[in-house]
């Protein structure tokens, strides 16, 4: 997609968005092409696309167009192996969606930002992560963003060698998930077979299967206070 069909897509959703005081289906159709584009290959013509989108939305005062761009650049970024502009523009991203009160989106964002430490090693990093995902989800009644929360919390607690409290979290948060059906969001956190595999093994057949079922069976409300009540120190 040249970024001059970029350009004028964005200028008809700053158009309705102006008009209609809502833009974010009109927006999500660009992100559809964007991903089109990805699955060929064209990640350099999306790049390019997103960088004409922000240009234009920051020179018409335009905050979620601007906050599409970068979420959607910062993919790209993680998936070219740059991180460090990952979490600029993701970071970014989340400020001006919080700005919006758009909590949704910036969940997104900000579960990405989670698995992205998870990648680097830095558990801490991600265990602060998804405790602002927990929060911000709890705070609007997203709880497809509460499982997802819980499971990116409880990998970083494995990580970090909280076998016990990560056994807990990822009961809890299979038990969410199905009640919920399929995710329908693109950032779903699903703990790897490998990490089930490693708390099986430390913590014992048993004594798994234990946890993993007074997680399944804890209220929703009990699980958050326990996620919060949790030591992250290695």
């Amino acid at each position: 997609m040249p970024a001059k069909k970029s350009s004028s897509m964005l200028k008809t959703i700053v158009s309705l968005a102006k008009s209609l005081g809502e833009l974010n289906h009109r927006s999500f159709l660009l992100e559809e092409e964007l991903k089109a584009l990805h699955l060929q290959g064209k990640d350099v013509e999306a790049t390019s696309s997103l960088e004409a989108a922000l240009r234009l939305s920051r020179a018409e005062n335009h905050t979620f167009g601007a906050a599409f761009a970068l979420s959607s650049l910062g993919v790209i970024a993680i998936r070219a192996g740059d991180h460090d502009n990952a979490v600029r523009y993701l970071e970014e991203s989340v400020t001006l969606f919080q700005q919006l009160r758009n909590f949704g989106t910036a969940m997104l964002s900000v579960t990405r930002l989670g698995q992205l430490a998870l990648k680097q090693g830095d558990a801490p990093k991600a265990v602060a992560r998804f405790r602002d995902v927990l929060r911000m989800a709890k705070q609007v009644g997203r709880r497809q963003a509460l499982a997802d929360g819980l499971a990116g919390f409880a990998l970083a607690l494995s990580a970090i060698g909280n076998s016990q409290g990560a056994t807990h979290l990822l009961g809890a948060a299979e038990q969410l998930r199905e009640t919920l059906g399929p995710s329908p969001l693109p950032a779903g956190v699903a703990p790897p077979e490998d990490t089930l595999k490693s708390l099986n093994a430390q913590l014992g057949d048993e004594l798994f299967q234990r946890l993993w079922s007074e997680g399944r069976n804890m209220p929703l409300d009990d699980v958050l206070e326990y996620a919060a009540s949790l030591s992250v120190t290695p």
